[in-house]
């Protein structure tokens, strides 16, 4: 959502669906293609990002009429997140997250230091953190992904790895959620 009655959805077969009251409904919008997306972001009401399988990553700039593929991204798009109008990253397969310093308009890898499937994107003041797949670290940056720090989050004697599906931050606290019951939190 970007604000209280507009927002977006995505799934298969180039699906991305718009609401204007809230979610009570749901409008198709042609995104021109078949694949199967997993995420969507918009920055506004015109400007938006959609990706998924197959090293799929789509853009538009007048609010879903037309969309053309980025074509530098090098791995599946799990999730997609602006800190600003021109900063923005996606989590991807194989421990790749890519970045944009001009609007989405180009991509470049940052790689955390790890090869499992990154899931999902926080952002807190400065600080940006990764989680995903086959993990027992989430991963932070602080200079928009030059270099990443590696935060343990498994408690002691929990499964040496896990499946992140959820991962969100409020203040200094930050929940993890994800295979097993996994469901932990750290308050700094």
């Amino acid at each position: 959502f970007i604000n209280a009655t507009t927002g977006f959805v995505t799934g298969d077969m180039g699906v991305v669906c718009k609401t204007t009251n809230a979610g009570l409904n749901w409008t198709p919008i042609n995104t021109g293609t078949n694949h199967s997306f997993e995420c969507v972001y918009f920055l506004d009401e015109s400007t938006g990002f959609a990706g998924g399988m197959n090293q799929k990553l789509f853009r538009t700039v007048n609010g879903g009429l037309n969309w053309s593929q980025v074509t530098s991204v090098t791995s599946s798009v799990k999730d997609i997140l602006f800190v600003n109008a021109n900063t923005g990253f996606t989590a991807n397969d194989f421990g790749m997250v890519f970045r944009t310093t001009n609007g989405g308009a180009n991509w470049q890898g940052t790689n955390p230091p790890t090869t499992g499937t990154m899931q999902r994107i926080l952002v807190s003041g400065s600080t940006i953190y990764v989680g995903g797949f086959d993990q027992v670290n989430i991963y932070s940056t602080t200079d928009i992904g030059t270099t990443w720090n590696t935060i343990p989050f498994a408690a002691s004697g929990q499964y040496s790895t896990f499946n992140i599906y959820s991962m969100d931050i409020i203040g200094s606290t930050i929940l993890v959620g994800g295979t097993y019951g996994l469901m932990n939190k750290s308050t700094n």
